[in-house]
């Protein structure tokens, strides 16, 4: 696995400016710690990380990665508009981190 740290750094950035935003917009702090965190997580996926030995991999994590935030900032604007509560969006944030870091997994463990 090969690291670009410069990229590494605009994906904290991205991350951090993602999670300012929820929390301008009246989001509490805990959901919008946890936006943060996965917002990070998700741009770390697609911006900084590669594997030289597996390119299509590469591309399909990053694909992946870029899908699953889009789906991230929709779901997360759909639960505020909607006034869910905590539990709910806890609950399927969680489920939809999990379901994401699994499709990477599989996608960069398969040998093409």
């Amino acid at each position: 696995m090969k690291v670009n740290y410069v990229m590494l750094v605009f994906g904290l950035l991205l991350g951090f400016l993602t999670a300012y935003s929820f929390y301008a917009s009246g989001m509490e702090i805990a959901r919008t710690v946890f936006v943060g965190i996965m917002s990070l997580l998700y741009f770390e996926a697609f911006l900084a990380f590669s594997f030289p030995d597996n390119p299509r991999g590469s591309m399909l994590m990053k694909v992946t990665g870029v899908s699953s935030f889009i789906v991230l900032v929709v779901l997360n604007i759909i639960l505020s508009v909607a006034d869910a509560g905590n539990t709910l969006f806890f609950i399927l944030n969680s489920f939809m981190f999990i379901i994401s870091a699994l499709v990477i997994y599989k996608l960069v463990s398969i040998k093409l």
